[in-house]
Formats: structure tokens, C-alpha cells, sequence
């Protein structure tokens, strides 16, 4: 794929929370290809999407999803317990910043 400038990138300088599923993972690449600084929120014990098959194993012999590697490609990751109110307090710090 062909990409752009970051500076001609039409989201630069707008920030994605991602909290989706791994089938809205799609979107929030296409976000990132488009400039975006996509951040994806992930439950403590990580993505499924980091173990759905095909995978390979990885240097430390964790599983690599190809997956994983194609729709998280671009974007950053934070691990956020949402169950407990740190984790949602957390957030909460983050999505203020972001409207900033």
C-alpha cells in the first residue's frame, strides 16, 4: 500500500479510543491509515484477536496472529482493567485529554 505524507494525512492530530471487538478492529485501522493516533484499550489478559488463528510463534514463544498484525497494524495499545474503577477512571483521564 501506498501511503501518504504524515503530513498530508487527512487525521493528523485526531485521537481514536478504540474499546471494540475484534470485528470493529477493521475500522480503527483504517483510521490509522488515514493519519489517526489510534490507541486500542485491552482487557488485562490482551486482545483475542493477539492469539486468533493463523498464528505463528513468535521469539518468545507466544502465538503472533497474523490477524493481530493486520488489523492492529498503525495503531498503539494500553492494557485497562474496566471492571475496576481505576481502570474506568483511567479512561475517563484519557478521553478527557483527548477532547482537549
Amino acid at each position: 500500500m501506498i501511503q501518504a505524507p504524515a503530513s498530508a494525512a487527512a487525521l493528523t492530530g485526531i485521537r481514536i479510543l478504540e474499546l471494540t471487538t475484534n470485528y470493529a478492529a477493521y475500522a480503527g485501522r483504517l483510521l490509522a491509515d488515514l493519519g489517526a493516533d489510534v490507541v486500542r484499550v485491552e482487557p488485562p489478559e490482551g486482545s483475542p484477536l493477539r492469539s486468533l488463528a493463523p498464528c505463528q510463534t513468535g521469539p518468545m514463544g507466544a502465538p503472533l496472529s497474523f490477524a493481530h498484525a493486520f488489523l492492529d497494524a498503525g495503531k498503539r495499545s494500553v492494557t485497562l482493567d474496566l471492571m475496576t474503577a481505576a481502570g474506568r477512571e483511567q479512561l475517563g483521564n484519557w478521553r478527557q485529554a483527548a477532547t482537549r
